[in-house]
């Protein structure tokens, strides 16, 4: 242990868990925050009540055809009227807000009601792919259209692979081609020079970002390596409980890994493993301290959400964010006795692009550095501040994994019409079926 403990005695300063829900937030919890948690591991989901429009046999029907993975990763949910109100009362809104809890790069497709929404982080053309499918089956049930619609969608993600969005060409006619040849060399030429422009800023961008996420991680580093020197000496102390002993072995083990980890990141959606290695860290020297204090290790925590450096949390407060509502957040002793007599806690700050801000104001590439210590489902997180990490991507309407939030989901956020690449935001297309009665739907209409 001694050897090991060793590597600390270099300055940190140049080192470079889902959460857990709050007491009660099961009951409260919204039919879009259900469908994102059975998502997470089955790729549709149908809320109760709602098997008169998507039945057992037609969810496994397509189930199956989104297991085919030409399409890539998919997700649909069938969701009662209400979940347009719990969006805001925008149907567009629907998309983003699943996927914004979900936390994972792909294509949506959501039924509430008579509204149909979807849109991708990945395909462009999805969200024309919705319309079309509506447009060709709305009159035949919502599943015909959902298995449409995911076949549009493989079909606009082989034509995005290809280059071209169905790969047709003009074998007719006579004579020479070479004018239409050089016209398409030279238009090719310039196009492959501007998707050429456009991953260069692409990379630079990431790697910019990625700098400040490891810049934040390895403040979060520091404050572990120095958890482990604080206890190093009382481990050793006869009367210690051994089982101390073991838990400093886990904090440093975590510390090691996530040392390498960092050295090795080479994209901002790396840095979540980090920081969640991180919070197992600090984990483990809570269970330490508590023990060398004569007591049991206590339950795993989310951290403080002020700050995460401040290790485990261990009550909740309710806190509301600038202009947003009053919520439940996990937080340490210290923070909840500044909120119980009144006072703001001060918050985790962090270099983003120049300039120093609370954690929760960052743009939404600090995702993935977010989502190592409280998890992409949290349920104490969604819509905080929309256009900011907690809700412009982390859990609300502007996802931006990467070229802003985790998983390398692009720009600023987002979900508009301009595609839906690493560069763009969700490509969000859809209609109305129209009066849904007996579980049919009838009139037609776009989807």
């Amino acid at each position: 242990m001694r050897r090991l403990l060793a590597v600390l005695l270099v300055p940190l300063a140049a080192l470079v868990t889902v959460l857990a829900p709050p007491s009660g937030a099961r009951a409260q919890q919204g039919v879009i925050e259900q469908a994102a948690q059975a998502l997470a591991s089955d790729p549709v989901y149908v809320a109760p009540g709602q098997d008169n429009r998507l039945s057992t046999d037609d969810a496994a029907a397509l189930r199956r055809r989104i297991e085919r993975g030409d399409a890539g990763p998919v997700y649909v949910a069938i969701l009662p009227a209400s979940a347009v109100d719990e969006a805001g009362g925008a149907a567009d809104e629907l998309v983003p807000r699943l996927a914004g809890q979900l936390g994972r790069r792909g294509t949506y497709a959501v039924v509430a009601g008579s509204k149909f929404r979807a849109g991708s982080s990945s395909v462009p053309g999805a969200g024309r792919a919705a319309t079309e499918a509506i447009d060709a089956h709305a009159a035949d049930g919502v599943a015909p259209v959902l298995e449409d619609f995911v076949g549009r969608v493989a079909d606009a993600r082989a034509g995005a692979r290809s280059g071209s969005a169905d790969g047709s060409r003009d074998d007719g006619g006579g004579g020479s081609g070479a004018g239409p040849l050089v016209l398409l060399g030279v238009i090719g030429g310039g196009a492959l020079l501007a998707v050429g422009a456009s991953r260069r800023r692409r990379r630079r961008e990431e790697e910019a970002q990625l700098e400040d996420l490891r810049t934040a991680a390895r403040d979060d580093l520091v404050a572990l390596g120095d958890d482990v020197r604080d206890v190093d000496l009382d481990v050793e102390h006869p009367s210690a409980d051994p089982r101390a002993r073991d838990e400093l072995g886990r904090g440093l083990a975590a510390y090691e890994r996530a040392e390498r980890m960092l050295d090795e990141a080479r994209r901002p959606e790396d840095i979540a493993e980090i920081t969640r290695t991180i919070d197992d860290g600090r984990q483990a020297m809570a269970a330490c301290r508590a023990l060398l204090d004569g007591h049991e290790p206590p339950p795993r925590r989310p951290p403080c959400f002020f700050d995460p450096r401040h290790g485990p949390s261990v009550t909740e407060a309710v806190w509301a964010p600038p202009g947003g509502q009053p919520r439940e957040v996990p937080v340490c002793a210290a923070d909840a006795a500044r909120i119980d007599d009144g006072e703001e806690p001060a918050a985790r700050e962090v270099m983003a692009g120049g300039q120093v801000v609370p954690y929760y104001m960052a743009p939404s590439y600090f995702g993935p550095w977010a989502g190592g210590f409280f998890g992409g489902g949290s349920l104490f997180l969604p819509g905080m501040l929309a256009g900011t990490l907690l809700g412009g991507s982390l859990f609300g309407p502007s996802m931006a994994w990467g070229g802003g939030f985790g998983d390398g989901w692009g720009g600023d956020g987002g979900w508009d019409g301009g595609g839906g690449d690493i560069g763009g935001g969700f490509d969000v297309g859809g209609g109305d079926f129209g009066d849904i009665g007996g579980g049919d739907f009838g009139g037609g209409g776009d989807f």
